[in-house]
């Protein structure tokens, strides 16, 4: 029984944002589990409404009850709770979009997001996973992670990167505070990402303001910094951490 659950999940985790459908023979080549056990494994999940098959396609995709139970996780998250109001005076007071990204694995996650007036190309789509070696969101959550050194060591095994310039990075974000990137996950944007603290005093999360590079100028580029900061820093006050 736990190993039909197992892969059941393991099932489960391979639909993602670029890949919201599966036929049994991806799932196959993906898993190398016998045909006769997915097909068995997705009439559970079918006749539970978990998932749902196209009749043309014959491919599936998730159910509504992942909607419902995502719906009831999100609700539930103090985080995005504290952090919506703040987030919305921040997009109030500087016109950019912003975003609430935590770490998961050696992944960022967006858990929250409020655009801005105008469109933003390197938009991140809430529950989308970055690598955290790309972009200032990812950045700043691995200079902060406690276990940096270890994932540093995954990211050399598995990532062409090169380690020297991203520790040194890494390095001035823990003294400066935040980091900036223009145009390193998308061409034509940029991201100014801030640490938030929880009442452990540990990183918890990032807040960042994104936008269209044209949007960012020597001019505006430390009032946008600070902004993040005192929101951020507001967030983790709210949080419980004290500095």
């Amino acid at each position: 029984m736990v190993a039909s659950i197992e892969k059941l999940f393991k099932i489960l985790m391979l639909f993602s944002f670029e890949r919201n459908t599966l036929s049994i023979a991806e799932i196959h080549a993906e898993l190398k589990y016998p045909k006769s056990t997915i097909v068995r494994l997705l009439a559970t999940l079918e006749s539970m409404d978990f998932i749902k098959q196209d009749p043309d396609t014959r491919r599936y995709s998730l159910g509504f009850p992942f909607f419902r139970l995502g719906n009831i996780v999100m609700n539930d998250f103090d985080l995005r709770k504290v952090a919506k109001p703040i987030m919305a005076e921040l997009v109030k007071d500087t016109g950019m979009t912003v975003d609430l990204n935590i770490r998961a694995g050696n992944s960022r996650v967006c858990i929250d997001k409020i655009d801005g007036p105008e469109i933003v190309i390197n938009f991140i789509r809430i529950g989308e996973h970055t690598p955290l070696f790309t972009g200032a969101s990812g950045k700043v959550l691995l200079a902060y992670s406690k276990d940096k050194d270890e994932i540093l060591q995954k990211i050399i095994e598995e990532a062409d990167v090169n380690i020297e310039q991203l520790n040194e990075e890494l390095n001035e974000i823990l003294v400066k505070g935040y980091k900036i990137t223009t145009g390193e996950r998308r061409p034509g944007s940029f991201g100014i990402a801030v640490p938030i603290f929880d009442h452990s005093n540990e990183i918890t999360a990032n807040l960042t303001v994104a936008g269209q590079i044209h949007m960012l100028t020597d001019e505006n580029k430390m009032f946008l910094v600070n902004k993040t900061k005192n929101c951020a820093n507001l967030i983790s006050e709210r949080l419980g951490y004290r500095c």
